[in-house]
């Protein structure tokens, strides 16, 4: 993959495309698809990415680039969540390996604003094919989620209030939303989230 799909710089590549259209406010309001090559004029990795986002080049055209995209990514981010979008976002250990290939420590990756942006544009273009595939009443391939399960969440309440934290009727998205607010700054609420996420249904 990091050959023939990966977008390295100055290389023609194929592709399936989505072109987006967002208004001043953030909202989409058109979309294009289709087949193309693309050519990537650079490549950041997401250190580079987050470096030039906190202090942006003033000529450099890539870094405006930048923060425009983000302007527009925090934008859709906001309104995502305010619609009852849930922050379940963990941050990834990974692996770092030696000139020969062998472990030689763990690093926690941090979930920043630059993986976010990356997230915020594919989720758009998912939501737009997404609603080209219903309207147009195309076939197509949807990962879901059933209902949290009552009992389950019954024994995680239980468990939270072990730890002094006492919530509501976590069915409801806000109740979660609020709960996740209060174990972004509790003690164990990396463990608790976990138990949260073990609560709800796996995709399918």
């Amino acid at each position: 993959s990091n050959g023939l799909c990966s977008l390295r710089p100055h290389e023609d590549k194929l592709t399936r495309f989505a072109v987006l259209t967002f208004n001043a406010k953030g909202q989409r309001t058109g979309q294009r698809f289709g087949a193309g090559v693309i050519r990537s004029a650079r490549r950041y990795s997401y250190e580079e990415a987050m470096a030039s986002m906190k202090n942006p080049d003033v000529g450099d055209p890539d870094s405006d680039l930048l923060q425009r995209a983000w302007k527009l990514a925090s934008m859709m981010r906001k309104r995502r969540y305010q619609n009852g979008a849930l922050d379940l976002e963990f941050p990834e250990i990974k692996i770092i390996l030696d000139e020969k290939g062998v472990p030689v420590r763990l690093a926690t990756i941090k979930y920043d604003e630059s993986h976010q942006l990356i997230e915020e544009f594919m989720l758009a273009a998912n939501e737009a094919v997404a609603h080209l595939t219903r309207t147009q009443k195309l076939p197509s391939l949807y990962r879901a989620h059933d209902d949290p399960d009552a009992e389950r969440l019954g024994e995680f309440r239980l468990l939270l209030e072990n730890f002094k934290i006492q919530v509501g009727d976590l069915s409801h998205r806000k109740e979660v939303t609020r709960l996740l607010k209060i174990l972004a700054d509790h003690p164990q609420g990396y463990t608790l989230r976990t138990q949260l996420l073990r609560s709800l249904q796996k995709a399918v």
